[in-house]
């Protein structure tokens, strides 16, 4: 399934209660370099996104392309998505929540097309609940497909970083997630896994 059908497929999903509250002009599956050389997976989308127009449109996209480039990685070799392709919510233009079993496994088989597609060398869990779905989905630590060994890593969950008080601490864990993104980057390199 090529990524174009799988978009056109979730956006037109309607196997969870979210969907009802979904903007359906805004596209919410993916964003970055299909032959990209990481493949990473956040946990949902959220408001800021939704309103802004897409993934990684809101502070947490600037957040995370920030913790690459200080990892010196180009988020040109970043193909992004999430567990869940919509945003967690119960109203329209209400809070964003923590994602439900249901969601993950109605959106198992989107996460799957898409890495069958991209055929990253390296998978980013952004954070460990992240790492348990994708886990249950693939086995961890590192899997075979018909186009080679994947690693998968997890980093630290960047939201839970946003939430931090204080700019200095907020400064404090950019620097610890872009410290892990190096480190994946240098495993990926040296096929160290």
């Amino acid at each position: 399934m090529s990524l174009e059908e799988v978009e056109a497929k979730y956006r037109a999903c309607s196997l969870c209660s979210v969907a009802d509250y979904r903007l359906d002009e805004v596209s919410l599956q993916f964003v970055g370099n299909p032959k990209a050389t990481y493949m990473v997976i956040g946990e949902a989308p959220v408001l800021d996104e939704e309103e802004g127009g897409g993934l990684l449109s809101g502070v947490y996209g600037k957040m995370l392309r920030a913790a690459f480039r200080a990892a010196s990685l180009s988020f040109d070799e970043v193909f992004y998505t999430t567990l869940i392709g919509c945003r967690s919510t119960n109203s329209p233009g209400g809070k964003d929540f923590d994602i439900s079993g249901t969601q993950v496994r109605n959106c198992n088989s989107r996460v799957y097309a898409m890495l069958l597609e991209v055929k990253p060398r390296a998978v980013i869990c952004i954070g460990n609940k992240v790492y348990r779905e994708f886990s249950k989905v693939i086995s961890p630590s590192f899997f075979t497909l018909s186009f080679g060994k994947v690693c998968v890593l997890q980093v630290s969950n960047l939201s839970d970083m946003l939430r931090i008080e204080g700019t200095e601490n907020q400064v404090s864990a950019l620097k610890k997630l872009s410290s892990e993104i190096a480190v994946a980057r240098e495993l990926i390199r040296r096929e160290a896994w």
